[in-house]
């Protein structure tokens, strides 16, 4: 999943420290396809994820520390 072009500009936009490499790669994770395939086909809705998505990124960035 990490070589395809979508992939690719994303994670092109990543700016930071040097951890910015893997942070992008983590958080690019939390929006694969098959990962929300797989938790829609348990019944959470699209605005849920998009909510838990939206909330993790937040608390990643504003921790202002790389893990």
């Amino acid at each position: 999943p990490y070589r395809n072009e979508g992939y690719a500009l994303w994670h092109g936009q990543q700016r930071g420290e040097r951890d910015a490499e893997f942070l992008a790669h983590a958080l690019l994770a939390a929006v694969r396809s098959d990962l929300i395939e797989h938790v829609s086909a348990g019944g959470a809705a699209p605005e849920r994820m998009r909510d838990g998505v939206a909330a993790l990124a937040r608390a990643v960035l504003a921790s202002g520390e790389a893990p």
